[in-house]
């Protein structure tokens, strides 16, 4: 298995912690549980509504935070985007 993206390894844990499956999730959201699991997984970018949302569902406010400090654009602009 290869490295995990930072974020998606945050994602899964949160997911995880609430005892939630990729599928329970990825209803909630609402995505497809695919783009769900290639998020976890970085094999693709998460996007910064996604990641705010995903927040709010797991109640894990730490993940706005590990996606502003991964973001190429910068902290302020990141939050900005977020609102």
């Amino acid at each position: 298995m290869g490295t995990r993206h930072p974020l998606g390894e945050a994602i899964r844990m949160a997911r995880h912690r609430r005892h939630w499956t990729q599928q329970q999730l990825a209803m909630a959201i609402p995505v497809d549980s695919v783009h769900l699991s290639r998020w976890e997984t970085g094999a693709r970018t998460v996007p910064l509504a996604a990641v705010a949302r995903i927040a709010l569902l797991l109640n894990a406010p730490g993940l706005l935070q590990t996606a502003c400090d991964l973001c190429p654009i910068g902290q302020a602009q990141c939050h900005e985007e977020v609102g």
